[in-house]
């Protein structure tokens, strides 16, 4: 659905733990999901999502003011 796999494996840390990057061919939004299995001290693993919206500016000539 408009989604490439960049990364799908183990994080480069101690730890390992799995992650998946993905980019929208035709937006450019970029999503970063990682399972935050083994954590130091008695934390309880997590599931961490980042999603990136690309940043857009106004065409040459108009005015971002009045948008």
């Amino acid at each position: 659905m408009g989604w490439r796999i960049t990364k799908d494996g183990p994080q480069n840390s101690m730890a390992r733990n799995p992650e998946i990057k993905a980019v929208h061919t035709t937006s450019g939004h970029r999503v970063a999901i990682e399972a935050l299995k083994k954590r130091s001290g008695d934390l309880k693993p997590q599931i961490s999502i980042t999603l990136v919206s690309p940043c857009y500016e106004a065409p040459e000539g108009s005015d971002p003011s009045r948008s």
